[in-house]
């Protein structure tokens, strides 16, 4: 889900278990967001693609987040794309600032 609002990428601790990664290695950083209260996030870096686009993202996994969704947002992604959103037309154009 792309998340403007959304400070960093933050993907589910399962997702870091699926790419191998020892979530509980990384930076541990606090943040309140979906679901409320305080939860607990670990950063890792990772390569990734999107839209035929390979890069570095510092993004965060975290067991605690309350959505089954995972968040594109301003680190990681926002930073690295110029985004366009066209609501009618249901399309969305990436432009990469790399």
């Amino acid at each position: 889900m792309i998340d403007s609002g959304a400070d960093w990428c933050i993907f589910h601790g399962e997702i870091a278990k699926e790419l191998g990664i020892d979530l509980k290695s990384g930076k541990q950083q606090h943040f309140f967001g979906v679901g409320g209260g305080k939860q607990f996030a670990y950063f890792h870096t990772v390569q990734m693609e999107i839209g035929g686009h390979k890069f570095s993202c510092y993004c965060a996994f975290s067991e605690d987040l309350k959505t089954p969704y995972s968040l594109l947002g301003q680190v990681g992604f926002f930073d690295k794309f110029q985004v366009r959103l066209d609501f009618t037309k249901e399309e969305i154009e990436l432009k990469p600032k790399f």
